[in-house]
């Protein structure tokens, strides 16, 4: 009973409706095991997001609370980073590619460096233009939950082209991810 168990749902718009049914494998009243147990939902990188997904996610993870199972945090409450935004992360390909995101293919276009015949370190331009975005850009900087946040991660950032927020979060979605800091804070200090 003494260790956390993390349940992670990797869901697409095709297998979202079916998340639901695992409730009932954990709704059999044995509440000192679940009080370890987390649930965490995380979309398919390579899906398409849409507001019916996001609006359907939420509900999906009310129906777990109703059933007083434990949500994981959002992981950008949690402050985050992800590890290719980490300095000291590199992937080395097989054939020398350098790349810091493993979330995408391992393609030329994709590369952001090679390995020197010395072992250095040859960093292209994609690259030294993640770094300068990693920490956030100009419109993050300007946001009201930029502390948080961040930016998101800087392969978001690097494929993004528009204006505005990366993660196209609005006025609610950010009220909810500093009411869900808030939570996870409280849950540290107080028993």
């Amino acid at each position: 009973v003494g260790f956390k168990v993390g349940v992670r749902f990797n869901y697409t718009q095709a297998n979202m409706n079916t998340l639901s049914d695992v409730i009932m494998e954990f709704d059999s009243g044995i509440d000192d095991y679940l009080k370890n147990v987390s649930f965490s939902f995380h979309k398919v990188w390579q899906e398409p997001t849409s507001d019916e997904m996001e609006k359907s996610i939420s509900e999906i993870k009310n129906r777990f609370r109703e059933h007083c199972l434990e949500v994981s945090h959002s992981p950008i409450s949690q402050k985050y980073r992800c590890y290719a935004d980490k300095e000291n992360h590199i992937v080395v390909n097989y054939n020398g590619d350098l790349y810091k995101c493993t979330a995408r293919d391992f393609t030329v276009e994709n590369r952001e460096g090679i390995l020197g015949e010395n072992g250095e370190l040859l960093w292209n331009e994609k690259y030294h233009r993640r770094r300068s975005i990693a920490y956030g850009n100009s419109i993050c900087k300007k946001c009201s939950i930029f502390p948080i946040c961040a930016g998101h991660c800087s392969q978001s950032k690097l494929e993004y082209n528009g204006n505005g927020c990366v993660m196209h979060y609005s006025n609610e979605d950010k009220m909810n991810i500093v009411s869900d800091r808030i939570a996870l804070l409280l849950e540290k200090v107080l028993p």
